[in-house]
C-alpha cells in the first residue's frame, strides 16, 4: 500500500498545533486545500462546504493569507462538522446505507451544501461555484474573502 505515505493526517486526530503547521507549506485555494488527502484525511466535498461556512471562509480564499484566527476557526469548524456528521451516521445518497442498513441522517441537516439558491442561516442566499472540478457551495456574505 504505497499510496497510504501521501496521506496527511486524520482530520480529527491531527492536533492544532500540527494542522497549524501544515498550512506552512501549503497554497492555493483553502477549498481545494482541505480537499486534497495528502494535506488532512477525511474532508470531502460535502463537509468542506459546510466547514468553510461554520468557519466563515469563502472557498476562494487564499491558504498562505489566512491568519490565525482563520486557522483556529476552521480547526473548530472541522471537529464540529466531523463529529455531527458520524454521529448522524454520514450524508447519504438516496441508495447508501451503512452496515448496519441505516441511512445517514446528516443530510438533513446541511448549511450550504447543494442549497444553491436557498437561504443560509442568516437570511442570506447561498451561491454555488467550482473550485478544482468541484461544486461549492457558500453564502457570500457570511464567508469572507481572505485574499
Amino acid at each position: 500500500l504505497p499510496d497510504l505515505k501521501n496521506l496527511g493526517p486524520e482530520a480529527l486526530e491531527v492536533s492544532y498545533k500540527e494542522f497549524r503547521e501544515l498550512f506552512k507549506t501549503k497554497k492555493g485555494k483553502i477549498k481545494q486545500v482541505l480537499l486534497d488527502q495528502s494535506f488532512v484525511v477525511g474532508i470531502g466535498n460535502i463537509y468542506s462546504d459546510e466547514i468553510l461556512y461554520v468557519a466563515k471562509i469563502h472557498p476562494l480564499s487564499r491558504v498562505e493569507k489566512l491568519k490565525e484566527a482563520h486557522i483556529k476557526a476552521l480547526y473548530a469548524a472541522i471537529k464540529k462538522i466531523l463529529e455531527k456528521g458520524i454521529k448522524m451516521r454520514g450524508t447519504s445518497s438516496d441508495d447508501f446505507r451503512d452496515t448496519y442498513g441505516k441511512k445517514g441522517r446528516y443530510g438533513d441537516m446541511l448549511l450550504v451544501y447543494q442549497r444553491h439558491g436557498d437561504k443560509c442561516l442568516r437570511g442570506h442566499k447561498v451561491h454555488r461555484i467550482k473550485v478544482a472540478q468541484r461544486s461549492a457551495h457558500f453564502c457570500p456574505i457570511c464567508q469572507k474573502l481572505v485574499q
